[in-house]
């Protein structure tokens, strides 16, 4: 049994490291609301150009400290706020 549970653990684990390698840079493997930050959401805007749900989504996503640099494109490159195009 507990040969088992080890076994999985470390099949998880092993799972959990490859995902991470196919994330781009500044990007991590997990879950993130449907509305993460974005650039857009660090300026001026008080609204989001999309009502946002309470959706979990699970893939590569900002890493702490950085942020989508486009609005709701999961896909966006992440980056560092102070980076952010005054106009977004």
């Amino acid at each position: 049994m507990n040969v088992l549970i080890i076994s999985l653990f470390l099949l998880v684990a092993v799972v959990v490291a490859q995902q991470d390698e196919n994330c781009p840079t500044n990007k991590t493997h997990g879950s993130f609301e449907d509305c993460p930050m974005s650039c857009y959401l660090l300026t001026p805007h008080t609204q989001p150009p999309e009502p946002c749900t309470e959706r979990l989504n699970w893939g590569c996503k900002c890493q702490e400290g950085f942020v989508l640099l486009e609005h709701k494109e999961f896909s966006s490159k992440c980056i560092k706020p102070e980076d952010c195009p005054s106009e977004s």
